[in-house]
């Protein structure tokens, strides 16, 4: 058992797995964690900050090359703004960047199946519908979060600008744009899952120009899983820029 020290100030952040072994010590009849259910929430833990992170990535950047003009913004602002050494601090000044990973997670949720992705889409009941005496008109849209009613005329477009006019975030407090959840029960890794992602995708865009073999065609379908993966995984070749181009 890990024994946490009297002489840690109060306050202080203590590892998860300390506090499972904590409580599986002090009320076990409360706790109902084993070893093995210990070792089971560490495991998701690890998966669903594994999976859930590379996929959002995978999938902006495919995003980003099938919209080259919205690549170089992108790049240019990295260049101009990332500094050296992309850090927490200067990942604040990318203003752009984190309207490309909201426009990318609200067409693809990365941390949920195709069929629920897909739920978010505009649903047409062509026989009409009556439930509890409320006649439903077939021609009206049900749960269409992502249809002109919340994001113009055009809502399947690729278009990061669209979060410029609006004050819409994905912490789970607009449910237009709900990718972790909301509630009680949205993703806990929030802040440390985007904070991978805005890292990686900087560098990325910054240090690299990016094209598809020669030939090959992009391939933009989902593929039903854990997560809302690419069917095909993305392939793209890196051209390292030249120092001129970061200055």
């Amino acid at each position: 058992m890990i024994e946490r020290g009297e002489e840690e100030e109060e306050g202080e952040a203590v590892p998860l797995i300390d506090v499972l072994l904590q409580l599986q010590r002090d009320s076990p009849e409360e706790c109902h964690l084993d070893g093995d259910g210990i070792k089971a929430v560490i495991m998701d833990m690890f998966i669903g900050g594994t999976y859930t992170t590379s996929t959002l990535l995978e999938w902006t950047m495919s995003k980003l090359i099938k919209h080259p003009s919205v690549m170089k913004k992108l790049q240019e602002e990295a260049r101009r703004e990332a500094g050296v050494i992309i850090c927490e601090e200067n990942l604040q000044k990318l203003e752009y960047l984190k309207l490309v990973i909201k426009e990318t997670t609200r067409l693809i949720a990365p941390a949920s199946p195709v069929a629920a992705s897909k739920a978010t889409y505009a649903r047409r009941d062509h026989n009409g519908l009556r439930c509890i005496g409320w006649n439903h008109d077939p021609n009206q849209c049900v749960g269409d979060r992502k249809g002109p009613a919340y994001w113009g005329e055009s809502p399947e477009e690729f278009l990061p600008e669209r979060f410029l006019q609006t004050k819409v975030d994905f912490i789970g407090q607009d449910f237009e744009l709900i990718p972790f959840g909301a509630g009680r029960r949205r993703c806990p890794g929030i802040s440390f899952g985007l904070a991978v992602v805005e890292v990686a995708l900087a560098n990325l865009v910054r240090d690299f120009d990016w094209r598809l073999p020669g030939g090959m065609r992009l391939e933009m379908t989902e593929c039903v899983g854990l997560t809302a993966r690419r069917d095909v995984t993305l392939l793209a070749i890196p051209t390292i820029v030249s120092a001129g181009q970061l200055d």
